[in-house]
């Protein structure tokens, strides 16, 4: 076998592995708009049950008194609408680098600085957000160690160096 064909098999080798490297991301950033999308359907339908709580048989003092519910999935539908918008802004599949580490910096400055307004619910709500970015967080920093474990490679163009 000549060097020439030597080349032009490892070069069919390299993109045989890129291909895969690109599906794997594609089908991550899939599961990552699935997980988004049952939040957005779950927090939905707990915003319309309390609606119904408030207008309903249920007392709307009982119906504040149990709000951590819908405070909590609202968080979490909102965040998931964040996250899917920050996907569908990544100009590569492998970008995914930069949701998470938008993601990681959220969490970490809401942990650093967190509100105290003189709002006991804005704080309770703001600890919500601050745990459903933290939630998003453990799961975009779970996607990118697999990805990095089957060989994708975080792009040069997602990092810091000039």
């Amino acid at each position: 076998m000549t060097t020439a064909e030597h080349k032009a098999i490892d070069q069919a080798h390299d993109e045989a592995k890129l291909q895969r490297q690109a599906t794997a991301a594609l089908e991550a950033i899939s599961v990552l708009n699935k997980r988004a999308d049952s939040l957005i359907t779950k927090g939905d339908e707990e915003i319309q049950k309390f609606r119904a709580d408030l207008q309903g048989d249920v007392s709307a003092t009982s119906a504040m008194q149990w709000a951590d519910g819908v405070m909590s999935a609202t968080a979490a539908r909102d965040v998931a609408k964040h996250i899917k918008k920050q996907i569908k802004s990544i100009p590569n599949e492998t970008n995914i680098w930069l949701l998470r580490d938008s993601v990681n910096d959220r969490v970490i400055g809401s942990a650093k600085y967190p509100e105290f307004s003189t709002s006991p619910t804005r704080n309770l709500m703001s600890q919500f957000m601050a745990s459903a970015f933290a939630e998003w967080a453990s799961l975009l920093n779970q996607t990118v160690e697999h990805l990095e474990a089957n060989g994708l490679k975080r792009p040069k163009s997602t990092t810091d160096e000039a």
